[in-house]
């Protein structure tokens, strides 16, 4: 059994999908960084208001205000985990969307609906949150749950090709 199981459980692809939660895990907790500087720069939004003058861009109180919102910015980054320079910001976010397609995508069922405008999912009250912030939190719950609920299936899965492997050579349980 201590050498069928470990088989079992590779043939199964247990490992895979471990891997799999590991990685949602990481981009959950990734996503509720991201999560935090959108909040902290709306809250910073209601207290520092874009100026009301038209072309306001090209006033000094325009510049100084985009200012202000670029250094806010890049200290709620930085304070949450994220880099600084916003070329490495961009492909931080380019591989979280990646692993999101090869890892969230297929494990919740909520998350196509980031792209389907008819798919009503929004069944939460949060509505200090953008839309799709709240989907994202719920395709995360779903997903995680889905893997988890795979991981059992896999593991008993294993347990029993490796039983039935060792039967058919001889050794019984």
């Amino acid at each position: 059994m201590n050498t069928e199981l470990p088989r079992a459980e590779t043939l199964s692809g247990l490992e895979a999908e471990r891997e799999a939660g590991r990685q949602l895990v990481s981009m959950r907790i990734l996503f509720q960084a991201a999560d935090a500087v959108y909040e902290g720069l709306k809250v910073w939004l209601e207290e520092n208001p874009e100026p009301s003058k038209e072309n306001w861009e090209a006033t000094p109180e325009g510049v100084a205000w985009v200012n202000l919102l670029d250094e806010e910015s890049k200290r709620l980054r930085r304070a949450n985990g994220f880099p600084d320079d916003d070329e490495e910001n961009l492909k931080s976010n380019e591989k979280m969307l990646e692993q999101m397609n090869t890892v969230l995508e297929p494990r919740s069922s909520i998350y196509q609906c980031l792209n389907d405008y008819k798919c009503d999912q929004t069944n939460s009250d949060e509505n200090e949150l953008a839309p799709e912030m709240v989907l994202m939190r719920e395709a995360f719950k779903e997903a995680i749950l889905n893997n988890a609920n795979t991981i059992a299936e896999l593991v008993e899965n294993s347990k029993e090709l490796a039983t039935v492997t060792c039967n058919n050579n001889g050794f019984y349980e």
